[in-house]
């Protein structure tokens, strides 16, 4: 009993307290955000927020403080990540630039695994009582009806383009979740998931990352399971595992480029841009009246969201880089990027192909949608510093085979 009762200490040492406690509070800011794309009106208690947020950051300076894992490269980097992220926000007033570094240096030797499926219950449970809230009728389920074009529901969500977001980045945090142990069926059922929320709001775009994302999928289970029967492990050329990785830079680049080209008497420019909604016209109007700056600016955007009319002031800058670019500025977006980066390149390092194409579509997504650091979406650059998790075959070929 005594032996046991020591080993129960051991194991509640301050570094795993302040991780719980850490956690805790992790759930309290992911649901407060996720509602916060929703219309379920809640009153929160006064200064609800300020005080999670010192919660956050209290913990976070706690678990450095006792932290005997920071690398000289990690603790540079976290302090170069701080010093611009921070002054970033103070300059243009963002305040999503501060909520992003908080959640990566939070997660510093936390499970992947864990802060993943801690993220994906809160909001799958949450998401799930938004839908049943709006299909009885209790929160506004937003309905919009297009000449031309099928009719629209938001369920619940701000906007119909929103809820699918949200349907896609919760598969793409499922897939990770399950990574090597990811079957066919599981793939089918995203699939099925992804037709069903463009059956509700067309929101053509995120159905076809959710095709190519499944299509990959069902690529890389068909190869795994040949490379299993050949006793090898699973393996991609390296030139093909370097495009992936650099995915972020591609998108980013490629999507800022043809907007600076854009003009409204290029042909082919003209009709990519009908066939993306206009982004790059929206865009290139952002550039022409803000232009770029090393700290960025505030930009007024008006979305469609939350209401049913029709806006006659519109403007709405979609393209994540494009507008990350004009509102975090030059410096914090090119820190932004350069996580995106890492987190590929790691993933490309240690053979974890699922987890380097669940990057290629958040880079792909992130084209065409505004959510790269929404807390509310993508919870995937917060595993920068995380603790890689414990992985299944890959591990038995982590240095047999694969990308060099």
């Amino acid at each position: 009993m005594r032996e046991k009762n020591g080993r129960l200490l051991r194991s509640l040492n301050v570094e795993n307290i302040l991780e719980m406690l850490y956690l805790l509070a992790f759930v309290l800011f992911v649901a407060y955000m996720f509602l916060e794309t929703t219309m379920w009106e809640i009153h929160w208690p006064g200064k609800y927020m300020d005080g999670l947020l010192c919660i956050l950051a209290s913990l976070i300076l706690g678990r450095v403080c006792f932290s005997k894992n920071y690398s000289v490269k990690e603790t540079v980097f976290a302090v170069i990540l701080t010093v611009v992220l921070l002054y970033a926000w103070k300059q243009n007033g963002y305040v999503e630039l501060y909520y992003l570094l908080l959640m990566i240096l939070g997660a510093k030797d936390i499970s992947e695994k864990k802060l993943m499926k801690v993220y994906f219950g809160i909001t799958i449970v949450l998401f799930a009582i938004v839908i049943v809230l709006a299909l009885t009728g209790k929160i506004e389920n937003l309905v919009y009806y297009q000449e031309g074009h099928r009719t629209r529901m938001a369920l619940g969500i701000y906007y119909p383009t929103d809820f699918s977001a949200h349907v896609f980045f919760c598969s793409l945090v499922y897939v990770f979740i399950r990574e090597e142990k990811l079957r066919w069926f599981e793939v089918m059922g995203i699939l099925l998931v992804g037709t069903g929320a463009f059956w509700i709001t067309d929101a053509r775009m995120n159905f076809l990352c959710t095709l190519l994302f499944c299509a990959g999928l069902f690529l890389y289970l068909f190869y795994r399971k040949y490379c299993r029967k050949k006793g090898k492990p699973v393996s991609i050329p390296a030139w093909m595992s370097y495009i992936a990785a650099l995915m972020p830079v591609l998108c980013a680049g490629s999507m800022i480029l043809l907007t600076v080209l854009y003009t409204r008497s290029s042909h082919w420019l003209g009709v990519f841009n009908r066939l993306i909604n206009a982004r790059l016209s929206f865009g290139k109007a952002g550039i022409d009246q803000y232009g770029f700056s090393n700290w960025g600016q505030y930009v007024e955007m008006i979305g469609g969201g939350k209401s049913v009319e029709t806006k006659t002031n519109y403007f709405f800058i979609d393209c994540s880089y494009v507008s990350g670019l004009l509102r975090w500025g030059n410096i914090a977006f090119a820190v932004i990027l350069f996580v995106m980066l890492i987190i590929c390149y790691k993933a490309r390092k240690e053979n974890r192909w699922v987890f380097l194409w669940v990057m290629v579509l958040i880079s792909i997504q992130c084209s065409i949608e505004h959510h790269l650091i929404e807390i509310a979406y993508n919870p995937f650059l917060w595993l920068l510093f995380a603790k890689e998790a414990e992985k299944d075959d890959t591990k038995v070929f982590k240095r047999a085979g694969g990308a060099r």
